[in-house]
């Protein structure tokens, strides 16, 4: 959707890389020029669970390089209602365990 967990619009593409980019992938949205993206790699151990991409260059999405003027188009983690929906997920889990018989 091009927006932020929060629901922030990113920023747009440069006038430069969206013409050259056009020209390789027509109506291809931000960060969807091939979709490696979108396949999420997750690691799940005894507390913590992690949830990313194995692209060297997603932490460049994510965070940003000033160097190279790459604006940050956060597109991991938890909105309010993410983490509301997780808490109930959860609740619902725990209390499905501790009513188990």
């Amino acid at each position: 959707d091009e927006v932020d967990p929060a629901g922030n619009p990113w920023a747009a593409l440069s006038p430069t890389y969206k013409a050259r980019k056009e020209k390789k992938r027509p109506g291809v949205g931000i960060l969807v020029y091939d979709e490696i993206m979108k396949n999420l790699a997750s690691e799940v151990d005894d507390d913590e669970i992690r949830i990313g991409t194995n692209r060297i260059y997603g932490a460049t999405h994510q965070f940003g390089d000033p160097d190279r003027n790459i604006p940050a188009r956060p597109f991991l983690g938890f909105s309010d209602d993410d983490q509301d929906k997780a808490i109930e997920i959860l609740e619902e889990h725990l209390n499905r365990l501790l009513n188990w018989k």
